[in-house]
């Protein structure tokens, strides 16, 4: 009973909701007392959520981006089921739903009636008009495989420990900045033996340029804080969170950017992505955090 109820606030201590109201509930069966699972029970759910609710709206404005007006309706729908009258989500279901009905409402296109045989005349000697080049979509990068670090294309942040050793870089409490700025498409691949426990703090940055970015928001994608599952911030927002990873020394974190779309990945699976810097907006690439970096790569971004 009083190991269940440790480990509940454990979990809970490290926002695993799920987990953490499973073993409160466990514990409630096993007789723990009451005032304390009641207390863990509703800070889990409460956490639950909020959880649910921000991952909602990360979807509905990514939808929404991307004019995909139905699955944004429904994303934020769902984002007003755990906070209901919450203004962001009430103010972007207006904008899906306009978008919607726009749509639907366009004007259909009217049948020209067929023309009145006219007699045949000799037609004009006019320079042909060159056709109009079809417009494609950008093809999103291929996410690279680390290669070998090169230590002069990378460069100590400001009060940064980080130190070389042959080949490796260690990460302590500080940061390492990819030293080419990323202008274009890219796709970047960072190799790091990390700890997964409640010690690791292994993440990436794209920050835009002071100077040219505006008010682009930084894009920071945890492969791990303290133990916690791989998640991607736009700002101090969430957009998205990943699964748990089980411990292991080394894992592979990803950025890819196309158009307006920037994703992160952990392991090659897509955590989230985010709509939120502007296309094109110059970015610097960081990487921050306690572990090992043993393989970089980056492809694009001129």
């Amino acid at each position: 009973m009083t190991t269940t109820l440790k480990a509940a606030d454990e979990l809970l201590r490290l926002q695993q909701w799920a987990e953490a109201e499973m073993l409160y509930k466990r514990a409630r069966d096993l007789g723990a007392d009451k005032a304390a699972v009641e207390k863990g029970l509703a800070a889990a759910q409460a956490g639950l959520k909020q959880e649910g609710y921000k991952t909602a709206l990360a979807e509905g404005l990514a939808r929404l981006g991307a004019k995909d007006w139905e699955n944004a309706e429904r994303a934020f729908l769902k984002a007003l089921e755990y906070e209901p009258n919450d203004p962001a989500a009430s103010n972007a279901l207006k904008d899906a739903r306009a978008g919607k009905g726009a749509a639907t409402t366009a004007p259909a296109a009217t049948a020209t009636p067929p023309a009145t045989p006219t007699t045949p005349t000799t037609p004009a000697t006019t320079p042909a008009t060159p056709p109009t080049p079809a417009v494609t979509a950008p093809r999103p990068l291929e996410l690279p495989t680390p290669e070998t670090l090169d230590r002069d294309q990378w460069t100590k942040g400001a009060g940064s420990s980080c130190y070389w050793a042959g080949e490796l870089l260690h990460l302590e409490e500080g940061d390492e900045k990819f030293t080419r700025m990323l202008k274009g498409n890219f796709a970047a691949g960072i190799a790091i033996e990390a700890r997964m426990d409640e010690r690791s703090m292994i993440y990436l940055d794209l920050r835009p340029d002071k100077d040219l970015g505006g008010k682009a928001p930084v894009i920071r994608g945890y492969g791990s804080k303290e133990g916690s599952p791989p998640y991607l911030l736009a700002g101090k927002d969430m957009a998205g969170r990943g699964k748990r990873q089980p411990p292991r020394e080394q894992i592979t974190l990803s950025f890819r950017r196309t158009g307006k779309q920037i994703e992160f990945y952990c392991g090659g699976e897509k955590i989230a992505e985010t709509w939120d810097v502007p296309e094109g907006t110059p970015v610097w690439l960081w990487v921050c955090g306690k572990g090992t970096m043993n393989g970089a790569k980056v492809v694009g971004g001129q």
